[in-house]
């Protein structure tokens, strides 16, 4: 009788990520083997080689000699993260919000603080969707202190025109970013304040930063969080909330730990007073 003819794989498309691929099925599994980019000389060409060494060795042994590295979990996100970036595009050719999401997959996965870079890439902060700038903000905002090295790079955000970017981008500043930080002295300089009422951000005036939310108002007024809230927006204002001053000394003596915690550091950051700052934050990480 004659020999069956081997059955040889067939040169697939892969759409996702454009490229050609055959199926070896050896010792009761199957693996897949890229060839190239689909349809190309080049991946034509390996795929006439790779079959023809199919019918004089077998399917093992290419797979074998064609298994690549064992890549890490990393490894696998931050080539996907690449990909993606170059894939996911809108018609004029910009990455979309897809592309930013594989970058903060890749961030979360890889637990390393450099990796968080890519989520606030020139790309995705200058996008001309509104959306894809309000995600690369947020995104910062979720990987924690993986993005502490990052925030600057969201500083031109503050000056955005759309108000939700904005608004997005001054909170991730101002409850994420080191205090001190390019970034944290970019909410002073542009003398932005939250309201503790409703979290809104706005610039102060400037012949009167304390007349506007939060003000010193709030300091008496309210809620013991709002009352927080308003100590420590008071304090970002720096030099410019000195009329804040009296009524945030009466505080230091309240019955209420984190209200007191709030007005030492608007007091010292009213004055600048760096030494009393950093004892402050030895207290609060020894806590």
């Amino acid at each position: 009788m004659p020999r069956p003819k081997k059955s040889l794989p067939a040169y697939l498309h892969h759409k996702p990520s454009g490229q050609a691929y055959i199926r070896l099925t050896h010792g009761g599994s199957r693996r897949i083997v890229y060839l190239g980019k689909y349809d190309t000389p080049e991946s034509r060409a390996e795929y006439r080689r790779l079959t023809a060494e199919l019918e004089t060795s077998g399917a093992t042994t290419v797979a074998a000699r064609t298994a690549g590295p064992n890549l890490t979990v990393k490894e696998v996100m931050l080539a996907y993260m690449e990909w993606a970036t170059t894939h996911y595009l809108d018609p004029d050719g910009n990455p979309t919000q897809l592309a930013l999401g594989a970058a903060y997959t890749a961030t979360v996965l890889s637990l390393d603080a450099k990796d968080a870079a890519p989520i606030v890439s020139r790309q995705f902060i200058q996008s001309a969707d509104a959306e894809v700038r309000i995600d690369a903000a947020h995104h910062l905002q979720w990987v924690g202190p993986l993005g502490a090295p990052h925030h600057e790079a969201i500083v031109p955000l503050l000056d955005d025109k759309d108000d939700k970017v904005m608004q997005v981008a001054a909170t991730t500043i101002r409850y994420h970013a080191p205090k001190g930080s390019v970034a944290d002295r970019a909410l002073v300089t542009r003398r932005l304040v939250q309201d503790p009422s409703n979290f809104r951000f706005s610039k102060a005036l400037a012949a009167d930063p304390v007349a506007t939310p939060p003000g010193i108002k709030s300091l008496t007024d309210g809620a013991d969080d709002l009352r927080d809230a308003a100590a420590f927006n008071l304090g970002d204002l720096g030099a410019d909330a000195n009329a804040a001053v009296p009524t945030l000394k009466t505080l230091l003596t309240d019955s209420d730990p984190d209200l007191r915690l709030a007005a030492r550091y608007a007091l010292a950051r009213i004055a600048n007073d760096q030494p009393s700052l950093r004892q402050l934050l030895r207290v609060e990480i020894d806590a």
